[in-house]
């Protein structure tokens, strides 16, 4: 079942929600640029909607990281997630979805507070992404979204138009933890300190 709404509150549709039998038949539901969703209704979708595999929730105001958490929790068929221009969400909720979703297609432009660690989890969880859209994140590098395009395997498309941002940085496994990271954010081994002196002085210790 495919839902395309541009009602202001949706609170007819809670009724539905409150079915478990025809929430569960929901698998599309296009929600965009309703401003004054009741967020109520948007948890109550997140939690009865089990079956959901595509999410259209561009332009609201109200999405949060809270609610992507219990997205991920709740609806784990999710492979189309457009959270465009939905400002208050930063790396918790999207890396959240990204672990446990198996997502196809993700829309994330103009979310301005997402860093490179979303596209860790990407690579990390997501091998078979065929779309993502980011532009205007400008604290995600090129060099990251280059490294996620190397790393899928299916081509991948990605919109990500930032200028004046860094190209020249390596990407590297963290050993520790089998993630892929920036060279750069993997703390230094510190240096094994070398001792200078006469042949004398070493056998002294």
């Amino acid at each position: 079942m495919s839902i395309f709404s541009r009602m202001v509150h949706l609170k007819g549709f809670l009724p539905m929600l409150e079915e478990p039998a025809r929430a569960q038949r929901i698998k599309t539901l296009c929600l965009s640029s309703l401003k004054s969703i009741d967020l109520h209704v948007l948890h109550s979708i997140v939690t009865q909607c089990s079956n959901l595999e595509c999410l259209v929730l561009a332009g609201i105001d109200s999405v949060d990281d809270d609610l992507l958490v219990s997205l991920s929790i709740n609806c784990l068929n999710l492979q189309h997630l457009n959270v465009k221009g939905c400002k208050m969400i930063t790396d918790r909720g999207v890396c959240a979805v990204a672990a446990r979703c198996p997502l196809r297609v993700l829309v994330v432009s103009g979310v301005a507070r997402l860093t490179d660690r979303v596209v860790f989890t990407l690579i990390n969880c997501c091998a078979y992404l065929k779309e993502l859209y980011c532009a205007g994140c400008g604290l995600i590098s090129p060099v990251a979204v280059r490294y996620l395009k190397d790393r899928c395997f299916n081509r991948l498309f990605v919109d990500h138009t930032i200028p004046g941002t860094a190209s020249d940085l390596l990407m590297a496994k963290n050993l520790d933890t089998g993630e892929f990271v920036r060279a750069d954010l993997i703390p230094a081994i510190p240096a094994i300190p070398v001792i200078m002196g006469s042949r004398d002085d070493v056998n002294q210790f």
